[in-house]
């Protein structure tokens, strides 16, 4: 009205924290005499998905070297270890991976049909100190022959309907972006990475030189509905922040961009991009 324009706003209010009891929403669709089209719409509409967060290290320059911090704490002793040889087992990571200290359980993620490695596992130490020192040797240390990456990545379950998802922003600490993702396999293909235009590091990972460009496409995001931004928008745009990262599998650096694509209530407000094969890379 008065062609005057219309600006999203972050109100408070009660929701639903339905993380609390998603798995019981599951479990209990199979004993509801609905029929399976209505149920499978509501494990999509749950969403419930596994795979591990991963963090992406902010290559200091610019505003994010003027906010460098001590590098993150380790939250527990979960470390996400990459390059593994195809025939490695389950109790072979347990060894190889006890010369850092005592491993609570090891798992090597594997194909269905062949059973083999995929080329990637977890591993969870008893002590942060054995945490740590694993962290330490990545790409020093050689399993069967080969260099193996191990990066602090937490094993976790998120939920597509996740009405506290603002608060679980990516970048725990000022240093890093946290993606989630369920093909950790595929991150020696990363090519970018993508911010929400909400995500509080955009502004620590903005140049100089992009930040008045930046900024216009984050106010012009804020007029934009969720809707607008995913299904409706078959055309994505997007801008580059000047910002990069680190993969951390193969220390080569990934530009950040920015993209309403990305929603900052769903999943860390971040994603790593690994175009390849998926016809939404050519939209």
């Amino acid at each position: 009205r008065g062609d005057h324009p219309v600006f999203r706003k972050n109100l408070k209010q009660w929701m639903l924290k339905i993380t609390a009891y998603a798995d019981r929403l599951i479990d209990d669709l199979d004993d509801l005499d609905w029929p399976d089209s209505v149920k499978e719409m509501q494990r999509n509409w749950i969403g419930k998905s596994q795979g591990a967060e991963v963090a992406f290290k902010i290559k200091l320059g610019g505003a994010a070297a003027a906010a460098a911090a001590p590098a993150p704490e380790i939250e527990d002793g979960k470390v996400f270890v990459g390059g593994l040889p195809w025939a490695m087992t389950e109790q072979d990571l347990k060894d190889e991976m006890g010369a850092f200290g005592e491993v609570s359980s090891a798992k090597v993620v594997t194909n269905r049909e062949t059973g083999r490695s995929k080329g990637y596992g977890f591993v969870e130490f008893k002590t942060l100190a054995a945490t740590e020192k694993a962290i330490a040797a990545s790409g020093s240390m050689q399993l069967g022959g080969r260099a193996v990456t191990i990066n602090a990545a937490k094993r976790s379950e998120r939920y597509a309907a996740q009405p506290d998802a603002a608060k679980k922003v990516a970048g725990a600490a000022a240093d890093e972006i946290r993606v989630f993702t369920t093909r950790p396999d595929t991150l020696f293909g990363a090519t970018y990475m993508v911010l929400s235009p909400e995500n509080p590091l955009l502004e620590l990972v903005t140049t100089a030189e992009h930040a008045a460009a930046v900024k216009a496409y984050v106010v012009s995001a804020s007029t934009k509905s969720d809707l607008e931004r995913t299904e409706l928008q078959k055309h994505k745009t997007g801008l580059f922040t000047g910002g990069y990262a680190i993969n951390p599998l193969t220390g080569e650096e990934v530009p950040i961009w920015v993209a309403d694509y990305v929603l900052n209530t769903y999943g860390t407000g971040a994603i790593m991009a690994v175009p390849a094969h998926d016809e939404r890379d050519h939209e």
